[in-house]
């Protein structure tokens, strides 16, 4: 193993902050090979703090979406996204999901954004505690 892939995968174990590892890659990769970058990269994939993150958008946004009693093919209308990726958003396998769309989908449903947003925080504590 390179000396270099030793100190980051180190400082993963110490600190797995995402912070932390993006203030020191630049640093840390010089020298490394390609493969290694990969490597690393799949392991902090691996490492991931939020584990439950997108689960937890999706129980937030299937409730609130069936308190209004309204169907994806509504919310779908009203927000301009496609019915397929409401479903994948609700089932939580929507990892490609942007600000833009979370923004659209809780004015669709009538949700102040910061409201939504620490409502899935405390999903995804929630589920991380189980």
């Amino acid at each position: 193993m390179h000396e270099g892939t030793a100190r980051i995968e180190s400082e993963c174990t110490a600190n797995p902050s995402s912070s932390t590892l993006i203030e020191n890659v630049e640093t840390m990769i010089e020298g490394l090979l390609l493969e290694e970058v990969g490597a690393l990269l799949q392991k902090a994939e691996r490492e991931d703090p939020h584990p439950h993150a997108y689960r937890a958008l999706g129980i937030v946004f299937r409730q609130l979406r069936e308190k209004q009693e309204m169907s994806r093919v509504q919310l779908s209308k009203l927000s301009g996204l496609r019915v397929p990726f409401i479903s994948r958003l609700e089932r939580g396998k929507a990892s490609d999901v942007t600000v833009g769309q979370i923004v659209r989908l809780a004015m669709a449903l009538e949700q102040p954004v910061t409201d939504f947003v620490e409502q899935v925080v405390n999903k995804e504590k929630e589920l991380s505690s189980r």
